[in-house]
């Protein structure tokens, strides 16, 4: 339980956690979507 010590109450860790992942959902599809449009170009030039 020193995670809780250091991060505060559970709740606040609770919080960071759900913000944390969200950014990293957030990135992971935006990165998926400039990939896709890159491979859609590329098959579109041949």
């Amino acid at each position: 339980m020193e995670i809780f010590a250091i991060l505060g109450p559970p709740s606040e860790a609770i919080k960071m956690f759900f913000v944390v992942k969200a950014f990293f959902v957030d990135l992971i599809s935006t990165i998926s979507r400039s990939l896709n449009l890159m491979f859609e170009i590329r098959n579109n030039e041949v």
